[in-house]
């Protein structure tokens, strides 16, 4: 196998552990950071933490957020899907903008 057909599967198999159930705290911190990302804020990256409580999976500074991948009719049929997306819910976080 080429060197580019055996980084495709390479790069796949590490997006498949990176957004596996047993790295879902890792990606819940990843969701969070690249929504940040898009704000006109200084993002401070000790205030982005994993959750203790229960009714929020990650939280930035106070303010708590749920982290949903949002799922896709293909997701069965297909081997793996490379992208998946997520829907992020804070209430009054975004009200200060």
């Amino acid at each position: 196998m080429g060197d580019y057909a055996e980084s495709i599967q390479d790069g796949l198999k590490e997006s498949k552990k990176f957004f596996s159930n047993p790295n879902k705290p890792e990606t819940e911190l990843w969701v969070l950071r690249e929504f940040l990302s898009y704000l006109p804020i200084e993002v401070v990256e000790s205030d982005i933490a994993p959750s203790t409580q229960e009714s929020h999976d990650v939280f930035y500074g106070p303010y708590g957020f749920q982290v949903k991948e949002v799922l896709s009719a293909l997701k069965g049929s297909e081997p793996f899907c490379q992208f998946r997306p997520y829907f992020l819910s804070c209430s009054g976080f975004l009200a200060q903008f």
